[in-house]
């Protein structure tokens, strides 16, 4: 594929697109274009302009083939909604090795300001549908081929000394074996971008990108599944996903809705299990490594990254990081946070979203466990529409061998991972069936070890 074109534009107050004169830098905004493909582009941009102006700024994108290119016939994009006075824009279902003219023109009550024609010219080869925004979680709705940038997470710094790509492990999440590339193949890296094609089949996989020795510099959770519904929870406690991460289902008693595992403060996910009522850990196209106890060399970010196969033991207060680092997760999205673009892990505490959905209260909640299904539908509870929580169960601190011996507790109880830290532990919403007190119970105020291997709810940021 060939180099990505990246521009930098900016807009003068002219009336009509025109070649006709010189923008002045930064007059009235700014803007490039950037991850151009052979079948999209996108526009991103800051407004520059007094602060009285911009709640009736509006920006629209003039563009179309440049042998064709008239303002008054081309497609045309508005956009009215900022953040922090910047705005992106992706144009998609252009014409592969096309050149295409953009114009941008800028409104407010005060005036209005139209920019210079510029340029760009798609890529060639197969239309591939870019990934974006960056995050360390990709979701497949569809087969196809794809693209994303080679960058951490949602922290747009771009990976050096990257020499190759390729996929670590795919998963169905059930008993049967995938052959590779059943689920993803043909993945490639060039200039900065991976790119690989999705089949029609639901499960998970992780593509990695690597150096010249072959060492592991980062990698990507793709989720090949139905694109999620938002469920609004009470009190506008926030919007949750209805799955685990990872899932493939969302309905009671399929083993497609219990998902993954991860570690806390880790973006990469571990296998969950392939029964929802017994301890035993789904088939993938690799044979997993064995744990490692944490030390310094191993309890580190850096180690965790390079290997994302590895469990990593608790040490020193079993935590997997060996010294202890409560900003691997926070409220904020961390380029460690393994949701998708848009999610991240909720908080966990008082004003998490579990909590404010039942009024605010902490207390320990008496719920009806669903014993066919093996989970908890909190329909009337946490919002008006079903709601399944899976009794995925968890995957072990003590897992030396990350085979069936690793998994513990499906269909009798799970926890789901918060952000928030506590004492070298962190706090997770747990669901499961109190022996002593022979109930069957909600508890927001657990904790757990961060070794542990645990599910994960993500909720919708909040900008």
């Amino acid at each position: 594929m060939k180099k990505l074109l990246f521009f930098v534009f900016s807009i003068l107050a002219f009336m009509g697109c025109s070649n006709d004169y010189e923008d002045p830098i930064n007059k009235v905004v700014s803007f490039s274009v950037s991850d151009i493909t052979s079948n999209s582009a996108t526009i991103s941009g800051g407004l520059i302009l007094p602060s009285e102006e911009l709640p009736s700024a509006e920006v629209i994108l003039y563009y179309a083939p440049s042998e064709s290119f008239d303002v008054t016939s081309a497609e045309s994009i508005s956009v009215t909604e900022f953040v922090a006075a910047k705005f992106k824009v992706t144009l998609t279902e252009l014409t592969p090795e096309t050149k295409y003219a953009l114009c941008l023109e800028v409104r407010t009550k005060a005036q209005i300001v139209v920019g210079k024609v510029n340029e760009f010219t798609t890529l060639d080869g197969p239309p591939f549908t870019f990934l974006t925004p960056a995050a360390n979680c990709y979701i497949i709705s569809q087969e196809g081929d794809y693209a994303f940038n080679t960058v951490k997470g949602n922290s747009g710094g771009q990976l050096k000394f990257v020499a190759s790509a390729e996929v670590l492990w795919e998963s169905f999440g059930t008993d049967v074996t995938p052959s590779v590339g059943d689920l993803v193949k043909n993945v490639s890296y060039n200039d900065g971008e991976i790119t690989f094609t999705a089949t029609d089949k639901k499960g998970n996989a992780v593509i990695a990108a690597k150096d010249a020795k072959g060492s592991v510099l980062w990698s990507w959770h793709i989720w090949l599944t139905d694109q999620p519904t938002e469920q609004e929870y009470f009190y506008d406690a926030g919007i949750m996903m209805d799955r685990n991460l990872g899932a493939i289902s969302a309905n009671p008693g399929d083993i497609g809705a219990l998902g993954l595992f991860y570690q806390w403060g880790r973006k990469d996910p571990f296998l969950g299990s392939l029964s929802n009522s017994y301890n035993f850990m789904a088939e993938s196209t690799i044979t997993w490594p064995a744990a490692v106890l944490s030390e310094p060399e191993t309890g580190t970010t850096t180690f965790a990254s390079a290997n994302p196969t590895t469990f990593i033991i608790g040490n020193r207060n079993y935590d997997w990081h060996y010294k202890g680092d409560d900003t691997l997760w926070s409220s904020y999205k961390s380029i460690y946070d393994p949701c998708p673009a848009g999610w991240q892990v909720p908080t966990g505490g008082p004003g998490c979203v579990w909590a404010t959905a039942l009024g605010g209260s902490m207390s320990a909640k008496e719920v009806i466990i669903d014993g066919v299904n093996k989970g908890v539908n909190f329909k009337d509870i946490f919002g008006a529409s079903d709601i399944w929580y899976p009794l995925a169960g968890a995957l072990s601190y003590k897992a030396y061998h990350l085979k069936d011996e690793a998994i513990i507790d499906v269909g009798s109880s799970a926890q789901y991972w918060t952000t928030t830290a506590q004492k070298g532990q962190a706090e997770t919403m747990r669901i499961y069936y109190d022996k002593d007190a022979e109930r069957e119970l909600l508890n927001l105020a657990n904790v757990n070890y961060r070794t542990e291997g645990l599910s994960v709810r993500c909720v919708k940021q909040q900008y």
